[in-house]
């Protein structure tokens, strides 16, 4: 009998120190991870929208800069010059 109480009383110590480590863990589920993974899609969509906005802008005043220049009989690059002063 006393054989069972000690085998008893190990389980019990155990459990008890499974419970403690698993108390002290961080669990995930699914749906946080989902959320998390489409809150960085989100943000990735966003900066990669954002780069290609810059591009579309940076090719537009260099566009109009060199018209402008022709127009004005000015280097093209005294007018980008200019142009990326006033916008940074």
């Amino acid at each position: 009998m006393t054989n069972d109480n000690f085998e008893l009383e190990e389980m019990r110590q155990q459990m008890a120190i499974l419970k403690q480590k698993l108390h002290q863990q961080e669990i995930l589920n699914d749906r946080m991870t989902s959320k998390a993974k489409e809150a960085l899609e989100k943000k990735v969509g966003q900066l990669t929208r954002g780069f290609r906005s810059n591009w579309v802008i940076a090719l537009l005043t260099i566009s109009c800069a060199s018209s402008l220049a022709s127009f004005l009989a000015l280097s093209a690059s005294a007018i980008i010059a200019f142009l990326l002063a006033i916008i940074f």
